[in-house]
């Protein structure tokens, strides 16, 4: 009986010793560290995002659009593509068959393709050196194969 009480006082002084706030010096240098990281990066970020609002407009007046490369006309909404870092798959879900190629922003000339209804098509991806797949476009000015 006398080993209960013991055991429980010997608790209470591990949860109270637990329980109370600890004032650590670490504490402190953190919080001041963590003030000057945050001015750090928002320095950083500021500066980031200058730069990109100048370098912007630079780059988008060298980006071809699909529409104007080299007088071929944009392919119609039913002729969809998807891009990726290896390929680009272009699928045609019109009731009739297109000739269509893929536009690169670097100007990457690929052959152009028939795509009848129904198909996928497998193009070359944008890389990994910052190219952009800027859409699929009509290889023909009528529309037609």
């Amino acid at each position: 009986m006398k080993e209960e009480p013991q055991d429980f006082k010997k608790c209470r002084k591990v949860f109270h010793a637990l329980s109370r706030p600890r004032t650590l010096k670490a504490s402190v240098h953190q919080v001041k560290g963590s003030s000057a990281m945050m001015r750090f990066l928002r320095s950083t970020f500021l500066t980031s995002a200058v730069v990109l609002s100048l370098a912007t407009p630079a780059a988008a007046t060298d980006a071809a659009s699909p529409e104007g490369a080299e007088g071929r006309g944009g392919a119609p909404d039913c002729v969809g593509f998807t891009a990726d870092w290896r390929y680009t798959f272009v699928t045609n879900g019109c009731s009739s068959a297109y000739t269509v190629t893929v536009v690169y922003r670097d100007g990457t000339d690929v052959p152009c393709r028939v795509a009848f209804p129904g198909d996928m098509l497998t193009f070359p991806g944008y890389g990994t050196r910052g190219n952009e797949v800027l859409g699929a476009v009509l290889c023909e000015t009528d529309g037609g194969v």
